[in-house]
């Protein structure tokens, strides 16, 4: 016999009593009808009555009814449903795009805010003799403050045909450099495919400290390669002062008794 006093019905409950008495009414269901109203139904505003009527099984018709043309019918009903969802969210992309660029995230602003404050600083650098002074202790530049904005000049104002011979030395000067980095680069290449990462003949470490002398800290030129950096839109290059183009074209760069008579012939 189960000790289970529900089981032998020695509790019994009066289910009837749950039931409204008399005229009581069921304040839990108070409340207004929107349906009544005009207002808008869950069922109406979702058309289901159209989409769950939407499966017409030719099993069925045929007088074979197979549930699994019935999942198959649902299953690619809603992968269509979301195809649409899909097409609608990538015409709304491009419709944003062809009125006009979309807003920047908070983090590309902010990326775009760092890269602005580290060009301003690199620009700094151009007009502060002593930070440069000091960078070039520590061996981040190579040319001197003056040597520099030289070269930039220079850069800027390449069409000028005092400084076209002066920009076809610097581009030689980095021309070689370029060609002693792939010269590295080769050798660093031979070396990897002869040895691996093997010590190298010399007693060094090989591959390893080969690939180190590709780095920009192994170029002698590398500021004229840097002054890309400093470039502008032309239109936005001030024009020459007259009084320094003159003197450019009326200065004596070398003292004429600097060639020999020999050298002269």
């Amino acid at each position: 016999m189960s000790g289970c006093p529900f089981l032998r019905n020695d509790f019994e409950y009066d289910f009837r009593k749950l039931s409204l008495e008399g005229n009581e009414e069921d304040k839990s269901q108070a409340g207004v009808n929107k349906a009544s109203k005009g207002g808008l139904i869950y069922g109406n505003y979702l058309h289901l009555e159209k989409i769950l009527n939407a499966q017409e099984l030719q099993s069925e018709l045929k007088g074979n009814k197979i549930h699994d043309e019935h999942l198959f019918i649902i299953t690619h009903q809603a992968y269509e449903l979301w195809f649409k969802q899909i097409l609608w969210e990538l015409d709304s992309v491009c419709e944003i795009f062809q009125n006009g660029h979309a807003k920047n995230e908070s983090e590309e602003k902010e990326e775009q805010m760092a890269e602005f404050h580290k060009q301003k600083e690199v620009l700094l650098l151009l007009f502060d003799e002593k930070r440069h002074e000091h960078l070039l202790s520590k061996g981040e530049r190579r040319l001197s403050y003056r040597a520099l904005q030289g070269a930039l000049m220079i850069y800027f104002y390449r069409e000028e045909p005092r400084f076209q011979v002066a920009f076809q030395l610097l581009t030689s000067l980095m021309e070689i450099d370029t060609l002693m980095t792939k010269w590295r680069y080769n050798h660093v290449c031979l070396v990897h495919r002869m040895l691996g990462t093997k010590a190298g003949t010399g007693g060094s470490s090989g591959y390893q400290y080969l690939r180190s002398t590709v780095s920009d800290r192994y170029k002698v030129f590398v500021d004229l390669f840097n002054l890309s950096t400093f470039l502008i839109p032309r239109h936005w290059i001030p024009k020459m002062n007259p009084i320094t183009r003159k003197f450019l074209y009326t200065t004596e760069y070398c003292d004429s008794s600097y060639f020999s008579s020999e050298e002269s012939d």
